[in-house]
């Protein structure tokens, strides 16, 4: 079980970290509802393993052995730096996020109109929808 709700950036999610096998991350958060295998332009092999109970879903890449690569959480539980970021709104996100070093930002709206901010140099997304955060994914930084 993780023992805290953090989003590390580019480390992981409480004591979980990127990297990690399937069968260490499915002893940290128990078994997935969902899994599916993800279509690839490459070599490599791609599952999300999706935990419904915990809003949570972990990617797992890879050639030879599957490794967790990027998580995407809804949980408005979950904290950045301490703070209980689906609480803040996007000028306060960027404010925490310039505060802790990343300041590599991108913006963009998406199709289906919600908007979607990135910092690139810590391998986050936040998506907004009618100015409300409703999901965040980070991953391993390569």
């Amino acid at each position: 079980m993780i023992h805290s709700k953090e989003i590390r950036p580019q480390a992981g999610f409480g004591d979980l970290e990127f990297n990690s096998s399937i069968d260490y991350t499915v002893q940290k958060l128990g078994q997935p509802d969902h899994i599916e295998v993800l279509e690839t332009m490459d070599d490599e092999s791609s599952m999300a393993y999706i935990f419904d109970n915990q809003n949570l879903i972990a990617f797992f890449e890879g050639s030879d052995s599957l490794l967790l690569t990027i998580l995407e959480t809804k949980d408005p539980q979950v904290t950045l730096y301490g703070k209980k970021i689906f609480e803040m709104d996007e000028s306060a996100i960027r404010k925490l996020m310039k505060l802790n070093g990343f300041e590599e930002l991108d913006t963009e709206m998406l199709t289906w109109g919600g908007q979607r901010l990135s910092f690139e140099d810590a391998n986050m997304d936040f998506y907004f929808e009618d100015d409300k955060l409703t999901a965040i994914n980070w991953g391993y930084h390569f």
